[in-house]
């Protein structure tokens, strides 16, 4: 019986415990927040205390910037990589790049700098809307078609493909016919225009 309750209780612990980073304070940047390190700008970040992550986890600080979206949050905002993946981290969302890197100039690279926070705020509304997992591939990094609304000019995102994906866009929002290169369009009731890449939906968030 003994053994019993000693197995529970120390499942229950294992459920409820939580990483260091998620409550140590750093004497000097404060609060961290765990996320990959190559997602970290200026490389400010501590190992070992994402206890619960991969070893590419790391708690990484702010210096001051912050964890969340501001209170006006429209297209003509912009946000820093660091307050741009914490909102996507805090909310479950992956980014991934071929390079496992954020700058801006360097094309195989998922850049967060510069994102303008509606498609940050949008992208994390559809995520909790359809439940489906996310992850994000492309940023406002250098290497896509230009434009007022591009990815350069934090107007577009780019999420990898999945079922869930294909059918809550293709049964929820109205098909809107094909792009000049043939990608099929998808409108949502909130202005934003999905559309179906070879590999990723190209999301344009107005």
């Amino acid at each position: 019986m003994s053994k019993l309750i000693f197995l529970i209780a120390t499942t229950l612990i294992a459920n409820i415990a939580c990483d260091t980073c998620d409550f140590a304070s750093h004497p000097t940047y404060g609060r961290g927040s765990c996320v990959q390190s190559a997602w970290c700008p200026n490389s400010l970040y501590v190992s070992g205390l994402c206890e619960s992550k991969p070893a590419s986890v790391k708690c990484c600080y702010s210096n001051g910037q912050s964890t969340s979206l501001p209170s006006v949050c429209t297209s003509r905002v912009k946000l820093s990589q660091y307050t741009a993946i914490s909102v996507l981290n805090a909310n479950g969302i992956t980014v991934s790049s071929s390079g496992n890197c954020a700058t801006r100039t360097n094309p195989k690279c998922t850049a967060l700098d510069q994102i303008n926070c509606r498609s940050i705020a949008e992208l994390v509304n559809y995520k909790r809307s359809s439940g489906c997992a996310v992850i994000m591939t492309g940023g406002s990094e250098t290497g896509h078609s230009s434009g007022t609304y591009s990815h350069w000019t934090g107007y577009k995102i780019d999420i990898g493909l999945n079922s869930c994906h294909s059918s809550y866009i293709r049964s929820r929002f109205t098909y809107a016919g094909k792009r000049g290169d043939g990608a099929d369009l998808y409108k949502d009731a909130r202005g934003n225009t999905w559309a179906l890449e070879g590999n990723h939906w190209d999301i344009l968030f107005p």
